[in-house]
């Protein structure tokens, strides 16, 4: 040390250690001169408003250290801790609230002389997290400067994990004030995360759906684009000249807005028929045709396939300009054709679902004309 230096002085009068739960207020022991008084004290507060009070600060007290860790796991109280000052003239005030030790925080007060009167300086010197957290009464909150918010960088894979509730509306969610950003659904059978800076319902009908309202505020949440309907079994239709549901999907609420595009591609495959019997199939929308091929006498082996894209021009309302435009491929006696479709733009309740539909229909009710579909599948582009 350089003596042409004046250092502060530090000294701690006491020792030993006080570990308790207390119902109660504590106040420091104010027989500074009796060295088995505790300077280190492990508290756990087990009542709300409790107090750590400090002794009377004073000339002789200068120096004078303690160390309070609040013992209190996540959820339980905080410690208030509590001091005076006092003037050079004798004037002592009454106690004010010096700072507060949360639960699994660790703190220092120390008494100094500011010219003018006597203090404590109360300072926060850590906080000690356990492996296991248990339930928090209150989030964490983080000051300006840190370096990292959350490093997970030194885990295994499958180890970095957040766990949240199942079957809620929102059972995690990132906001900016009052605008969502990131928010996950996981309402049973419609699970989602919704990416976007308006409180939105998810797209509930999307089993593992993303999302967005492509930034605006006040705008209805979209699908992102990606396959959301794929048939997972045949559908037969046999032994009869009524139109029947080959494959469908709902598309839900809000999904069809400006810029949206869905795809939508089916394919049927014919293994028998009685004779000159015809297949037609129908795609619609909304209950709507928006294809209708011409009756073929598809025979064994041959096949038709459509492919078609729904565009939305128009933000979802209950009459929503949309347009429709695809190509149809029919198989017949092994020779190809293709026809293709532009309907014009029809207005739909997109702000409402829309159901999806491949339909067929043969010209006559009979055990040999079999059409099987293997294929419907819906996705949403953009």
């Amino acid at each position: 040390m350089d003596p042409t230096v004046a250092y502060p002085l530090l000294f701690v009068v006491g020792s030993g250690v006080n570990v308790a739960s207390l119902a109660a207020n504590y106040t420091v022991d104010t027989a500074v001169a009796d060295t088995t008084s505790p300077i280190f004290h492990s508290l756990t507060a087990t009542g709300s408003n409790r107090q750590f009070i400090l002794p009377d600060p004073s000339a002789s007290l200068i120096g004078l250290a303690y160390v309070l860790s609040n013992a209190g796991t996540s959820g339980g109280y905080s410690w208030l801790v509590r001091g005076k000052t006092l003037t050079t003239t004798g004037t002592l005030s009454s106690a004010t609230t010096i700072g507060t030790a949360a639960p699994g925080d660790s703190c220092y007060m120390i008494c100094y002389f500011d010219g003018t009167y006597y203090r404590w300086k109360y300072q926060a010197i850590g906080a000690t997290i356990a492996t296991s957290l248990g339930t928090l009464t209150e989030g964490l909150t983080f000051a300006a400067g840190i370096t990292k918010l959350l490093d997970a960088s030194a885990v295994a894979t499958g180890e970095a994990l957040i766990k949240i509730g199942d079957n809620l509306a929102i059972a995690l969610e990132v906001k900016e004030g009052s605008n969502s950003y990131l928010k996950f659904v996981t309402t049973n059978s419609g699970e989602a995360v919704v990416v976007g800076q308006a409180l939105q319902a998810p797209a509930a009908a999307f089993t593992g759906a993303v999302t967005t309202t492509d930034g605006v505020a006040s705008g209805n949440a979209r699908i992102v684009g990606g396959n959301v309907h794929t048939k997972q079994s045949s559908t037969t239709l046999t032994n009869s000249n009524t139109e029947t549901t080959l494959a469908t999907h709902t598309l839900p609420a809000n999904t069809l807005k400006a810029g949206t595009t869905v795809r939508v591609r089916g394919a049927v495959r014919v293994t028998g028929n009685a004779g000159s019997d015809t297949l037609t199939l129908k795609l619609r929308l909304g209950g709507t045709a928006i294809l209708t091929t011409t009756a073929a006498a598809l025979v064994a082996n041959d096949v038709a396939h459509v492919d078609f894209v729904i565009s939305s021009r128009a933000a979802p309302s209950a009459s929503s300009s949309v347009q429709v435009s695809g190509v149809a491929t029919i198989s017949v006696a092994g020779v190809h054709g293709s026809k293709a479709y532009v309907v014009a733009p029809a207005n739909y309740a997109t702000n409402g679902a829309l159901d999806v539909d491949l339909r067929g229909t043969w010209s006559a009710s009979s055990a040999s004309d079999i059409a099987i579909c293997e294929t419907f599948i819906v996705d949403v582009v953009a």
